[in-house]
């Protein structure tokens, strides 16, 4: 089981995530998301190599609308950006 560290971006993006959710839908759209990410990042833990990789960067599709892009460094999991799928990966910029 890898370790999970939260980058700064990653950081910055899943709050703005959860800030549009809860304007747009409420606080129980909110929780759903924020345990469903939780249940994403235990299952990237244990199987950090099953995403589908783009070079060292690995991508995880949480939902639809959601993608977790994360690499593995020195045993441990670097989340890198929470994306919108919805949005052009050509400006992702990792």
């Amino acid at each position: 089981t890898f370790s999970i560290f939260w980058s700064p971006r990653s950081e910055a993006e899943f709050v703005e995530i959860l800030t549009y959710l809860e304007t747009e839908f409420g606080l129980i759209v909110v929780l759903r998301c924020m345990e469903d990410v939780e249940q994403m990042l235990d299952h990237i833990a244990e199987f950090a190599f099953s995403a589908f990789n783009e070079t060292s960067v690995r991508r995880a599709v949480l939902n639809k609308q959601l993608s977790i892009f994360y690499q593995i460094n020195e045993g441990m999991v670097e989340l890198l950006s929470f994306w919108d799928n919805r949005r052009d990966t050509g400006k992702l910029g990792l």
